[in-house]
């Protein structure tokens, strides 16, 4: 029983870890989204079944939102994504969590305890977290409707909750 209890405690500690300092995918060539620069046509593959692209029409931008289940950091912001998501109207920014390659067994069980209130994408192979140059969790990419990234980072701006720092650039 101390074996196990010893063996939690190093996962634990190594997961917080790796979600404050990195320990993401490797960095893989190609074309990168940058903050200013369109995003070349991309697809989420949705937890549910089916494909859709970044920007789903009639939403003024996505943000996306990189995570993990084993990430206490990934966990602690899903209550200002959750409050993010509520404040929206139809029309506005639509937040979509984006799994970082786990099973689909293990993000269902995580979404069995943990209801979000918000869609959640998958990316087994890690080639949307290559594309957006994600190398630790979390990480947030806001995405107009115009496919130009607005924002890039590893931190939900100050005052999230309407996400003023990062929406200024989507008023036209």
């Amino acid at each position: 029983m101390r074996v196990i209890k010893t063996a939690i405690i190093i996962s634990l500690v190594l997961g917080s870890v790796c979600c404050a300092q990195g320990g993401g995918p490797a960095t893989r060539p190609g074309a990168r989204a940058a903050v200013g620069e369109a995003l070349s046509p991309t697809e989420l593959e949705m937890m549910g079944g089916g494909r859709r692209p970044v920007v789903a029409k009639g939403h003024r931008a996505t943000l996306l939102a990189f995570w993990a289940t084993w990430c206490q950091v990934c966990k602690a912001e899903i209550p200002k994504l959750s409050r993010l998501q509520a404040s929206q109207p139809p029309d506005g920014i639509e937040v979509i969590g984006v799994n970082a390659g786990e099973s689909a067994r293990r993000i269902k069980a995580f979404l069995e305890e943990n209801e979000l209130p918000y869609s959640v994408a998958v990316d087994p192979e890690q080639k949307l977290m290559a594309i957006f140059g994600v190398e630790k969790l979390p990480t947030f990419a806001l995405i107009d409707s115009e496919g130009t990234v607005r924002y890039l980072g590893n931190h939900l701006p100050e005052g999230s909750m309407d996400l003023k720092g990062m929406t200024a650039s989507l008023e036209r």
